[in-house]
Formats: C-alpha cells, structure tokens, sequence
C-alpha cells in the first residue's frame, strides 16, 4: 500500500469549490483577509436566525489520477484534515461540518459514512481536525473513476440576524491505495530498466 496527498491551500482562490446552491440564507465565499498558516481560506457565512445547512464541491473532470493517483492503482481508503475557527460573536449556538467525497454522478464513494462530520468549536486557528478513514467502495476504487469533494455545514444554527461564518483551510485529503505487479513495472525508473535489460542478456 502507498499514500498520496492532495491539499487545497486557498492562497488566492476557492481552489474549484462552489456553492450548491441548497439555501440563500448561507453563502459559501472566498476570505482572503484570514486563514492557517497564511491568510486565505473559505468560508460558510450564515446572515439569518435559524438553522440552515449548505454545502460546496469541486467541479467535475477530476479522477483519483488527478489528485496523485498513479494510474493503474485502486483507491482502498481516504482520509481528510483540516484547519477551521468560526466566528465569537454572540447568537453562534453551534456548527456541524462535513465532508465526503462524491463521483460525478453526485453519490457518496465510502459508504460507510462521511470522512468527517463533527461539530467544530474552535474560535481561533491553530486547531487541526482530523476526519475518519473510509474504505473506498469498490465500484469506485479505479485510478480512472471521476471524483468530487464535497464540504458543508449541516447545520449553522444561530439566535440572532447578524452574520455568523465558519472558516476552512488547509484541507489535506489522504488517498491510500494498491499497484499491480502491471503498473509497477510501468513506473520502474531508467537504472531498473537499464539494469533489467543486463540481465535479460
């Protein structure tokens, strides 16, 4: 088995994330004034008194390989952590974060349950959250299968009309996967393969 990391940093931009859409009374936003460990970073911000949820995606066009999956290999498990803060103004009663990652058809790939979804209490940067391993279901362990990841808040809840935000960054999503004997031989450097041609003599 092998590890292969990809992260979304937010230095300048959502990175590909965009809202769905589920509700107007949360907007999922850029926010370059702040972040960790440099400023940039996301945002849920909820303006209304209630208990709403929403949630943001990357596009489509995206497969395992994208994100550093060597071709050929099958994705057994994947993992996430994470940097988060929400705002100390007062009416903030609690927030629920999640995070999961879809395919292009917008169904969860580990079925078992999203990777992370947990309240988050910080209201300062500095603490890392970290998510729960999920197996990969098996229809969506190929290298080549396209793939999402989807991020929300489920819910905000809140007791007063002021804006009240939760902010994201720095998520490192862990891909673990498997290469066959196949795509191991593909991906022998030039000294084994110069090597292996002696023997072969």
């Amino acid at each position: 088995m092998a590890t292969v990391t990809k992260t979304w940093n937010f230095a300048s931009d959502a990175e590909g994330f965009v809202d769905v859409g589920d509700t107007g009374k949360i907007a999922f936003e850029y926010d370059s004034s702040t972040g960790y460990p440099s400023s940039g970073s996301v945002r849920f911000n909820q303006t209304f008194n209630g208990s709403s949820s929403e949630r943001a995606r990357t596009g489509t066009g995206v497969t395992w390989e994208t994100w550093g999956v060597p071709a050929g290999s099958t994705v057994t498990s994947a993992n996430i952590t994470f940097y988060a803060k929400k705002n100390m103004s007062s009416g903030f009663t609690s927030v629920t974060f999640k995070a999961r990652i879809l395919n292009s058809s917008d169904t969860t790939v580990h079925s078992a349950g999203d990777i992370y979804s947990a309240t988050i209490s910080a209201t300062t940067w500095g603490a890392l959250y970290t998510g729960t391993s999920r197996n990969i279901d098996s229809s969506y362990q190929a290298s080549s299968t396209n793939v999402k990841m989807e991020i929300a808040v489920d819910p905000i809840t809140t007791t007063t009309a002021l804006s009240r935000y939760l902010n994201i960054d720095t998520i490192v999503l862990t891909i673990t996967y498997t290469t066959s004997s196949a795509t191991a031989k593909n991906r022998r450097t030039p000294e084994n393969n110069r090597l292996g041609s002696r023997s072969a003599k």
